[in-house]
């Protein structure tokens, strides 16, 4: 634990023990109150008792507000670490996707080539551009 925690945990147990000596007070008070009829006997320890639940809220809220701050950060950290984790899948995917793309552009522009290459020795050999459209035009029929 951190010093703060162990220094609001002291606190903690003292403000409970208070806490518990002036609900005995107000109880004992009350009694007093019904025996000798004197009102400020009751007033006192109650006013007490008050104050002490007010000083006891104000921690908790503090408190509160720390540990919802730390549990905020904690939160905030993890999700920017997956956030990291989505990017970098992402980013590996995209990259994946095109190399598989640019490697189909190659393996098209490859048959492209030979395709061209295929029509210049078909031109050498005194094949017309007419009669390879029509051969054309057969094969593919």
């Amino acid at each position: 634990m951190t010093g703060l925690s162990q220094r609001t945990r002291e606190q903690g147990s003292r403000l409970k023990g208070l806490e518990f000596l002036s609900a005995l007070i107000v109880v004992a008070g009350g009694i007093t109150t019904c025996v000798t009829q004197n009102m400020v006997l009751a007033a006192a320890p109650l006013s007490v008792a008050v104050a002490l639940n007010l000083h006891n809220r104000r921690q908790m809220d503090r408190l509160t507000e720390y540990y919802a701050g730390l549990r905020r950060n904690t939160i905030q950290i993890a999700l920017r670490q997956d956030l990291q984790v989505i990017q970098a899948y992402v980013s590996l995917h995209q990259r994946n996707n095109t190399e598989s793309e640019l490697a189909q552009f190659h393996q098209s522009i490859d048959a492209l080539l030979d395709e061209i290459k295929r029509l210049e020795a078909r031109q050498k050999g005194g094949v017309d551009a007419k009669n390879y459209r029509s051969s054309w035009i057969r094969l593919k029929a």
